[in-house]
């Protein structure tokens, strides 16, 4: 325990001292052996349990902002300061192949760390109403895009809920342009204030984007709401095996999540209604109780337009079981459990919804057959994660090819067993990705992107692949489907997989750059990459 760190903590705008700054630093759990010599220095490698670690140290910086650790174990470190009126910042050494870490051998001394702690920003104002009144209990949000399996959607960041005033005050987000949007309680029929963007639009197209620098405070932000009939879903709830009715809700990529009320009635057509909500695209989940408490689901897409929508209805229906089996065409004896298989749904359910977006895991045998208790109501596509080389040929159910229709639940459980049948002639890729001085781009990211892009972000996902190349940048893909593809590769901290799988806006300026690949059955092609920044 000889090693030590010392530093100072700046503001990252005026490059003053920060005082009184908590500094603290967190081993990563390096595995050391008993000369505490690092024997494993890649942190994504967990150690032996009895492996040394240190538990995080923490220290208060001076009037001059320096702090000081000492008596630390050899290891690999990450660093952190905060105070309030202050963003938590992580310390990022210049050298970022460090990977934000630091790395101390035995007898070890950084000296000199700069953490440039960020000033918080802020965004404060009114909401006003008829004749500038002052308007209270109305939610205002800062949110900005973000990108994942449902395309782009706009993540709430922080929000507020306006005072007796009116007044709103918004802190504690990072320098970035967001959406400004106000919104009052939902309501049922009749005029009510509505929800708009920052200055004066009900949707996001004619919104106006509020950009903060580092500390940067806007004050005054103030926002006047229209008065109108807000749009609304209404319709029934009729739930299978007369299940009763335990919630309906709606959800928008552009509006968040805003819950209904329903009314129950002994014929077993419960009308529902979601009031308050502005036009757009949502995805409707409705929820019921059947015996035993088994809970009944069904979800619809449903466009709604500034005079709302009727007539709707909803059908929750119990979880189902799935029986099926996996064949690899023209293999004998393959180990089957070593199969990852997963039932993906996210592409028919909307985003974040109960059921999970990344898929049910398939638990298969090594003879390949399988069983899945109690999966929720909605349809599905069979989605390989890792096919022993090979790559998804068809899904049949009851000899009918269900491979592009999808798997749908809605109705009840499957008649028979769920066929998957794979193909044992996936290609293979590999290389070496290089930087600009022709060196090995560790850390990287390589995709692979169907050259013809599908229109279904849920298929984008499944003709897509996704690596890091290794420390001297070799890279690798296998079980690809024939077909044409695009091979990209980007510096480290450029791109993140979410956006680069599902963001095309994004991909579109580096098209002209990418190495096009034709992949036919067995294929092993070799292609060098030179990262892109």
């Amino acid at each position: 325990a000889n090693c030590k760190v010392d530093g100072q903590v700046v503001n990252s705008v005026t490059n003053q001292p920060v005082a009184g700054a908590v500094v603290t630093l967190y081993n990563k759990h390096a595995q050391r052996s008993k000369d505490g010599v690092i024997s494993v220095t890649d942190t994504g490698i967990r150690p032996p349990e009895d492996a040394p670690q240190d538990n995080p140290q923490s220290v208060t910086a001076d009037d001059q902002g320096r702090f000081a650790f000492a008596a630390l174990e050899p290891g690999i470190y990450t660093m952190a300061a905060s105070k309030a009126s202050y963003l938590h910042t992580l310390y990022k050494p210049y050298n970022m192949d460090s990977g934000g870490t630091i790395r101390l051998k035995p007898g070890a001394v950084a000296h000199g760390l700069a953490i440039r702690l960020k000033p918080e920003n802020a965004l404060s104002g009114h909401i006003l109403g008829a004749g500038g009144a002052p308007l209270m209990g109305v939610k205002v949000a800062l949110s900005r895009y973000l990108v994942g399996i449902e395309g782009r959607y706009l993540f709430e960041v922080t929000a507020d809920v306006t005072d007796a005033r009116g007044e709103y005050r918004l802190r504690g987000f990072s320098p970035d342009r967001y959406y400004l949007r106000a919104a009052p309680q939902p309501r049922g029929g009749g005029a009510q204030y509505l929800a708009v963007f920052y200055p004066a639009s009900q949707a996001i197209n004619g919104a106006q984007q509020v950009e903060f620098s580092d500390g940067q405070e806007l004050s005054d932000v103030d926002i006047s709401l229209p008065r109108g009939r807000a749009a609304a879903i209404r319709g029934t709830i009729a739930a299978m095996d007369g299940a009763n009715p335990l919630g309906v809700d709606a959800t928008s990529k552009e509006f968040g999540h805003v819950e209904g009320v329903f009314q129950r009635m002994d014929d077993g057509r419960h009308p529902f209604e979601i009031p308050g909500l502005s036009p757009g695209a949502y995805w409707v989940h409705a929820r019921a109780a059947g015996e035993g408490g088994v809970v009944y689901e069904t979800w619809m897409n449903v466009d709604v337009d500034p005079a709302g929508r009727s007539g709707i209805e909803l059908r929750p229906a119990p979880p189902v079981d799935i029986h099926g089996h996996v064949e690899m065409e023209g293999v004998t004896g393959a180990k089957y459990s070593r199969l990852k298989l997963a039932l993906d749904n996210s592409y028919s359910v909307g985003y974040d919804r109960g059921l999970n977006s990344n898929g049910i895991a398939i638990p298969v045998q090594d003879d390949g057959t399988f069983t899945l208790k109690g999966v929720a109501p909605a349809v599905y596509r069979i989605t390989p994660v890792y096919a022993l080389g090979g790559y998804l040929q068809a899904v049949r159910l009851g000899g009918a090819d269900i491979t592009e229709t999808g798997l749908d639940l809605t109705q009840g459980a499957p008649s028979g067993d769920l066929e998957v049948l794979l193909s044992p002639g996936g290609g293979t890729i590999r290389g070496l990705v290089v930087d600009e001085k022709g060196n090995g781009a560790a850390g990287a990211m390589i995709a692979l992107l169907p050259v013809s892009r599908p229109a279904d972000t849920q298929r984008v996902r499944e003709s897509s692949k996704l690596t890091v190349p290794d420390l001297q940048g070799h890279y690798a893909f296998g079980g690809i489907a024939p077909g044409s593809y695009r091979l990209l590769a980007w510096k480290r901290g450029v791109a993140d997989g979410k956006t680069v799988v599902y963001d095309a806006e994004f991909v579109e300026p580096f098209e002209a750059r990418a190495r096009i690949v034709q992949i036919v059955p067995f294929a092993h092609e070799t292609v060098p990459l030179q990262a892109m920044q």
